[in-house]
């Protein structure tokens, strides 16, 4: 009877209480558990973001800590470079016929001992006659005690500050083949960059001149990024004899870098036939010169 019977209404509404409460349990439990997954998302989301900032201080840390090793062998690579230059500049200049006053300070804004081993050299084996040096001081010191040992030498100086003329003048006695010219200086547009400080009226100045060996260490260029000290590259190669040296200074930094650059770019334009020699030092020098003395650019 009870299988063909309904059972009491009283039941049956039992029955659906219990199910509804079930199914309202299972709800609520599963909202919990979404909850929960929900915050254990947000937790592993913040750890992970944790731990990439970390990771990325780790490796900044380690990064720098690197280009600080690097630099510091740069260094010291540097000063020993500079160490043996110094060695192999004063073992050649000894018994020097001409060079008798060797009271050098170099280093610093003023040229280093790579620089001034391969000047002696190249006025000591190149003998050039026709000298032009860009920025009056340590290098200034040589040549005029070469043009004044040596007839036929003209020797010309640009400098734009004139108390650094007059008090260099006066510790230094400078012969009558060395003459100093006073340019100020200016900012000029020059290929892409829009301003590269340069000598006033240096083409004026200079115009028709010719020169066997042109010595460039001004003016200032360690605030230029695209193009430094461009008043020689702005006369080439006109201002060049055939036979020719151009030295440049600091020519490890981009401004200087990309002069050279263009200055050979000329040359080569020109169908000149050329060599290049670098000494490199606590700062670079670089060297062009014509074919006929390429010696010059291996010394």
């Amino acid at each position: 009877m009870k299988k063909v019977l309904p059972p009491p209404v009283s039941a049956f509404n039992r029955e659906v209480e219990r199910i509804l409460a079930a199914q309202e349990g299972n709800a609520q439990l599963i909202q919990q558990l979404r909850h929960g997954v929900e915050s254990l998302t947000r937790q592993l989301e913040d750890t992970q973001k944790m731990v990439n900032v970390l990771t990325k201080v780790v490796q900044e840390n380690q990064a720098a800590k690197l280009e600080h090793v690097r630099r510091q062998s740069a260094d010291a690579s540097r000063n020993a470079a500079e160490g043996t230059w110094a060695n192999v500049f004063h073992d050649t200049i000894r018994e020097s016929k001409w060079l008798t006053d060797a009271t050098f300070s170099p280093g610093r804004w003023a040229v280093g001992y790579p620089y001034l081993y391969a000047m002696y050299r190249v006025l000591n084996e190149f003998q050039p006659k026709r000298i032009l040096e860009l920025g009056l001081g340590q290098s200034t010191r040589m040549i005029a005690q070469y043009a004044a040992a040596h007839e036929g030498v003209e020797h010309l100086v640009v400098e734009h500050d004139p108390a650094w003329i007059q008090f260099f003048s006066q510790a230094f006695s400078l012969p009558a083949s060395t003459q100093i010219v006073q340019l100020e200086r200016e900012m000029v547009p020059y290929q892409e960059a829009q301003q590269v400080r340069v000598f006033q009226g240096f083409q004026q100045a200079l115009a028709g001149k010719q020169f066997d060996f042109i010595s460039i260490d001004a003016p200032l260029g360690g605030d230029m990024k695209e193009y430094a000290r461009i008043d020689v590259l702005r006369m080439m190669p006109g201002c060049l004899s055939r036979d020719f040296v151009v030295m440049v200074d600091d020519a490890e930094r981009p401004g200087e870098r990309h002069t050279v650059a263009a200055m050979e770019k000329c040359l080569q334009e020109h169908d000149i036939a050329y060599q290049r020699g670098g000494y490199n030092g606590k700062k670079d020098t670089v060297l062009l010169c014509s074919q006929s003395v390429g010696f010059l650019s291996s010394m």
